[in-house]
């Protein structure tokens, strides 16, 4: 990359890029967004955010332009791997938001093209450069809190149905919210407690029958064609989730569950750690980030975490420019995104089958 700033793409501006990436990469000084490629009806709103003139409708054309190290892709789930396979090929470093896919199939494919092709993939799994989130993991590794006997997680709230709903609800396109949503907690828990999901059962309500033709994606591909119809069926269960409860077994004998009501008029996300000496709750406060933890001791109920025992935080975007300037080592990987949404397709199938399902 030589002395010049690191130059990064942006394949996707839209809400999320432009409130979380684009404001960390602007305030750089050895790291410049030389290019942007988003739908041509958004140029003008796109020039105006990135503060790049090298804006291009076909992201292949972006890419292949010879001005970027890196992209970042930031479009619709089910167009992750399209965009992230083409400018990994093409030998660019590239972070892709979660989910890193909506099939962990082609999330492997994305780690195996960065390997051959010596660039790095990151997935912004963003809850991993949390302050509090940090905190509950050191304290969990260290033993602060005594024995880990279960952490569960709570989320409420996702578009799902109706006007609000947007691509995020498409089964093709979004994969609903166990994919929009509950990913984060599949990566997280078992990230808190530094191993791997070995085990998952879960039970999933669905708006409708299953095979209600109602509930299936109008972009979903042809029946005649069966490859096609059972992706429409694992895409048809993730979109239209209702609510869900997964227990996750890792690895190393933990036991944690994940809560998802998708079909809730509040927006919440919550974990807690119980444990034998301290219990831990991190939540994401109304404001968004950061988010907030509290610790109870013995009967003492809960209080905040110091501010001073709260580990400094990051971001996904300043981590991935950081690891490539040197500066720092990735802290959310391709392969934390992979086993994310193995975990997601594995609860899909468990409760399909009412059986357990090895991950």
């Amino acid at each position: 990359m030589g002395d010049h700033p690191l130059h990064v793409g942006l394949v996707g501006v839209g809400e999320y890029s432009s409130t979380y990436h684009v404001p960390h990469l602007r305030r750089r000084d050895d790291a410049v967004i030389a290019a942007a490629t988003d739908l041509d009806d958004r140029k003008e709103t796109v020039i105006a955010a990135t503060g790049t003139d090298s804006f291009f409708v076909d992201y292949r054309e972006m890419i292949d332009a010879g001005l970027l190290d890196a992209v970042i892709v930031s479009t619709p789930h089910g167009l992750h791997f399209e965009h992230a396979s083409y400018a990994l090929s093409a030998g660019l470093h590239t972070m892709v938001d979660k989910p890193l896919t909506i099939r962990s199939a082609n999330a492997w494919e994305l780690v195996r093209i960065a390997d051959e092709s010596g660039v790095l993939l990151m997935t912004a799994l963003n809850r991993h450069f949390d302050p509090a989130s940090l905190y509950t993991k050191h304290a969990i590794a260290s033993g602060a809190v005594g024995d880990v006997q279960l952490t569960t997680s709570l989320q409420r709230g996702f578009p799902s149905r109706g006007a609000n709903a947007g691509w995020l609800s498409d089964p093709e396109i979004g994969g609903g919210m166990l994919y929009g949503r509950t990913c984060h907690m599949a990566d997280l828990l078992p990230w808190l407690h530094d191993s791997r999901a070995a085990e998952v059962e879960a039970r999933i309500e669905y708006h409708g029958p299953r095979d209600d033709p109602s509930t299936s994606s109008p972009q979903a591909g042809s029946t005649r064609d069966p490859a096609k119809a059972g992706q429409r069926r694992r895409g048809r269960d993730a979109g239209h989730h209702h609510a869900s409860i997964v227990g996750l077994t890792l690895e190393n004998g933990a036991t944690a569950q994940m809560i998802s009501l998708a079909a809730s008029e509040r927006h919440e996300d919550a974990i807690m750690v119980y444990a034998s000496l301290e219990s831990v709750h991190i939540a994401r406060p109304p404001s968004g980030s950061p988010w907030v933890a509290t610790r109870s001791r013995e009967h003492h109920g809960f209080e905040p975490v110091p501010p001073e025992d709260l580990p400094p935080g990051s971001t996904s975007t300043d981590n991935f420019v950081d690891a490539l300037l040197r500066k720092a080592q990735p802290m959310a990987t391709g392969e934390d995104g992979a086993r994310s949404v193995r975990v997601i397709e594995a609860a899909i199938e468990s409760a399909a089958t009412g059986q357990p399902v090895r991950v």
